[in-house]
C-alpha cells in the first residue's frame, strides 16, 4: 500500500491511500478530488457486500487461513477475496463474497455518493482516474495474482476473460530471486539494500508491486527507487532497538498465524517468541514446522495461552505467562546476545488492549523501561 502510492507519487502522479490503511474511500475522494490514484486496501468483510464497484488494477497478494470465524472455510474465504476481480455486472449477481487485499478504482466524482448510498466502506485497493498513456490498462483492467493461486481464481470467477498478470514463484510474469524481480529472463528491478531485500518480502510484496508499477505505468527505476527510500510501518517487523545484543522486534499487527509465519521467516532463528490473545482461529497445527526451525522458546498471552501452550509445547518450550508484561520480562531473563525477542501474536489484541497499535506501544514502553533500567541499549 505504502510503497506503491509513494511510487506513484516519486512518478510525478497524484495519489493517495486510503481504507484500512488512512482514511475512509469516501473522506479521500472529497479531501483530494484531482488524485490519478486512489490506493485503497480493501477488506473481505466489505467485498461481501459491495456491489457497484470494481478496480482497474486489483491486487491479491495470498490466501492464508484467517477469518474463519466469519468465513466458516478457505473455499469461501478465496471466492470472497476473488470479488476484488469481479466486475460491476458480476458483483450484482453474486450477493456472497470474501475476503482480499488489493487496488481499487473509482470514478472520483461520483465515489463519494456512491460509497455512501451502497454502505460500501473500502478497505485495500487504489484508485485511478482516465489518464491517457499512464498506464498498461488500455485492454481493460488487470488482474494481478499469485501464479499457484490462478487457477483456482479462474475456476472461482467463470469464464469471463480477464488480463491477467502472476506474481511470487519462478513460472509466474514476475518472480523474486537473490535481490531482484525478474521477468522472464530479464531483471527489472534491483531491491538489494531495500526492506524487500529478502525471499519472504521480495518473493511475494516485491514481485506484487513491480507488477503493479508495470500496470500503472511507473517505470521499474522509479518503483526501486521509491523501495530504497522506504521508511517501514509502525508495529510491523518494526525493529525497537537491541540490549545487550538481543534484538527487540515489535511485529504487533500479525494478529493471525500466516503473518506471525512471515514474522518468523523474516526474522532468522534463535526467537524468543511473545504470542497469543484473542484468537482469529482454531488450527495452530501449520505453524509447527517453522516454529521447530526458528524458535527458541514461546511465551504465551492473552485467551489464547491454553490453547496455544498444548498445540505447541511439544514443538519448543512454551510458558504461560499471563500477560505482555510478564512475557517481555521472562523473554529477556532468557535470551542471550545475538538472539531476538520477537512480538509477534498471530491473535487480535481485544481481550487485553483496545487494538494492536496500542499492544505494540506498550511492548515498545518496556523496551524503553529497560533501557532506563540500566540495560546496554543501541
Amino acid at each position: 500500500m505504502k510503497w506503491i502510492s509513494e511510487m506513484l507519487q516519486l512518478a510525478g502522479l497524484k495519489a493517495a491511500i486510503g481504507g484500512n490503511y488512512g482514511i475512509p474511500a469516501c473522506e479521500a475522494v472529497l479531501d483530494h478530488p484531482d488524485l490519478d490514484w486512489l490506493v485503497l486496501e480493501v477488506s473481505s468483510f466489505q467485498l461481501e457486500t459491495v456491489r457497484n464497484f470494481h478496480a482497474e488494477v486489483s491486487v491479491l497478494l495470498n490466501v492464508l487461513p484467517n477469518h474463519l470465524d466469519r468465513h466458516e472455510t478457505m473455499d469461501i474465504y478465496r471466492r470472497t477475496k476473488a470479488r476484488i476481480f469481479s466486475s460491476r455486472l458480476e458483483l450484482v449477481a453474486k450477493p456472497k463474497a470474501g475476503v482480499v487485499r488489493a487496488s481499487i478504482p473509482m470514478e472520483h466524482a461520483n465515489a463519494a455518493a456512491r460509497l455512501s448510498e451502497e454502505g460500501v466502506l473500502p478497505q485495500t485497493g487504489s484508485t485511478r482516474h482516465t489518464h491517457p498513456g499512464l498506464a498498461n490498462v488500455s485492454q481493460g483492467d488487470v488482474c494481478l495474482a499469485p501464479a499457484n493461486l490462478l487457477p483456482q481464481l479462474k475456476a472461482d470467477l467463470g469464464g469471463a476473460k480477464r488480463n491477467w498478470i502472476t506474481f511470487g514463484t519462478p513460472n509466474a510474469d514476475y518472480f523474486y530471486q537473490n535481490g531482484r524481480v525478474f521477468h522472464g529472463s530479464e531483471s527489472v528491478m534491483d531491491l538489494s539494500g531495500t526492506p524487500f531485500e529478502s525471499p519472504v518480502l521480495g518473493g511475494c510484496t516485491g514481485s506484487a508491486v513491480t507488477a503493479v508499477a508495470y500496470a500503472c505505468g511507473v517505470p521499474f527505476d522509479v518503483a526501486a527507487e521509491a523501495a530504497r527510500h522506504f521508511d517501514p510501518l509502525p508495529h510491523r517487523l518494526q525493529r525497537v532497538g537491541e540490549i545487550g545484543g538481543v534484538a527487540y522486534i515489535n511485529d504487533s499487527k500479525a494478529t493471525n498465524l500466516a503473518a506471525m509465519a512471515v514474522g518468523l521467516e523474516a526474522c532468522g532463528k534463535n526467537i524468543h517468541l511473545i504470542a497469543g490473545g484473542l484468537p482469529k482461529e482454531s488450527d495452530y497445527t501449520f505453524i509447527k514446522e517453522i516454529l521447530a526451525e526458528r524458535v527458541r522458546s514461546i511465551y504465551l498471552v492473552g485467551q489464547v495461552s491454553r490453547a496455544m501452550y498444548q498445540a505447541w509445547n511439544g514443538v519448543c518450550l512454551c510458558v504461560e505467562c499471563g500477560t505482555l508484561e510478564t512475557a517481555f520480562n521472562t523473554a529477556q531473563n532468557a535470551a542471550k546476545p545475538g538472539e531476538t525477542i520477537l512480538l509477534s501474536p498471530g491473535c487480535a489484541s481485544f481481550d487485553q488492549f483496545l487494538s494492536f497499535e496500542e499492544r505494540g506501544e506498550r511492548f515498545m514502553a518496556l523496551f524503553q523501561e529497560s533501557v532506563q533500567g540500566g540495560g546496554d541499549a543501541s
